[in-house]
């Protein structure tokens, strides 16, 4: 239960996705934004009609089960003669308020291919799992008090509330001390909890380094806990890597730009968290390769609602299509405009 807090922490706003039976009723805050992605022939009005909730209305307990959501999403999908429709709730945003995003999949496209799941026994010391765990705990605390900011300059993240700091100060130790055993664990593990706990805290090594290439191994992994893991350790690297070029840290990209066309919201959100800062320089063949492939993915992104979670598609977007940068909700309408002049059939 606590890695399904973990496994969604640090969006691009700093928001998070509600951990499913953790949160009590009064933590849950109003349906702010209902947004989607992957619509294509199918209207949005459609898909509304079927939710059982609309902007305004409280998620109450039995909206947040996995078994309901699992139900939810099948029997939308089936009603809409689709292959598949992705639920996630998200808290909390600019608003204060609760987002959800659904993702449809009209008809098997693009996808995110995962490795097999490993199948060893190799298991993280306790000590490394029980910190895991008290950070997960910590987390929700810190987000529902406000008290989420965090520092990444030196390539990882330190929170500014004291209780999660103590945390991964002891992560930092452990990054150092068992870092071998991390590795292993991280490609063997047949326990999706140990390999997302060595995600996140290889996250933490003094040489980031020696770790992308481990990491960028597990952004396939099938448990969206440990890519999600092992994407926002390799967000916070890449600005790291691009304010300190000395150090050659080298990044492969391709994984990042299939997670932008997964329907898994957390594997866009964290695709983008990694590709924002390798597009800044404006490589033109990144550049290309993401347009090709990904156009119609980031201009669904740039349209969600919620400022901190679109921004980094926006942002993308102008570089693609040579536009000056605009990091502010007012440019959105322009960006999408171009890019649309883009697509090969417009």
């Amino acid at each position: 239960m606590r890695r399904q807090v973990l496994q969604v922490i640090g969006v691009v706003s700093g928001a998070f996705l509600l951990c499913i039976a953790i949160a009590q009723p009064s933590d849950i805050p109003p349906i702010g934004t209902i947004d989607f992605y992957g619509l294509r022939t199918i209207s949005e009005t459609d898909v509304r009609e079927l939710l059982p909730f609309k902007e305004g209305d409280t998620l109450t307990p039995d909206d947040l089960p996995e078994s309901f959501i699992e139900s939810l999403s099948s029997d939308v999908a089936e009603s809409l003669g689709i292959s598949r429709v992705e639920f996630n709730f998200g808290c909390c945003g600019e608003s204060g308020l609760s987002q959800i995003y659904i993702g449809i999949e009209e008809t098997p496209g693009p996808r995110v291919v995962y490795r097999e799941a490993p199948a060893g026994d190799s298991t993280l010391p306790s000590e490394i799992l029980a910190s895991y765990e008290e950070f997960g705990d910590r987390w929700f605390e810190a987000v529902l008090s406000g008290n989420a900011r965090e520092d990444r300059s030196e390539g990882h993240s330190l929170m500014d509330y004291p209780p999660l700091r103590a945390i991964q100060e002891r992560f930092l130790v452990y990054a150092e001390q068992y870092r071998e055993i991390l590795i292993q664990v991280l490609h063997e593990s047949a326990d999706a909890e140990h390999r997302g706990a060595a995600a996140w805290v290889l996250g933490y090594a003094q040489d980031k380094a020696s770790v992308t290439a481990d990491l960028t191994q597990a952004v396939v992994d099938p448990d969206g806990g440990v890519r999600n893991n092992a994407t926002r350790a390799l967000a916070i690297i890449a600005v790291y890597a691009k304010d300190k070029p000395e150090l050659g840290i080298e990044f492969q990209t391709d994984p990042f730009i299939d997670m932008l066309n997964s329907i898994v919201w957390s594997d866009r959100n964290k695709g983008l968290f990694v590709l924002e800062p390798l597009t800044e320089a404006r490589d033109p063949q990144l550049l290309r390769e993401l347009q090709e492939r990904t156009l119609v993915s980031l201009i669904d992104m740039c349209r969600w609602k919620e400022w901190g979670h679109a921004s980094a598609a926006c942002v993308i977007l102008q570089r693609i299509a040579g536009l000056p940068e605009q990091s502010e909700p007012g440019s959105r309408e322009r960006t999408i405009a171009r890019a649309i002049e883009l697509l090969p059939d417009a």
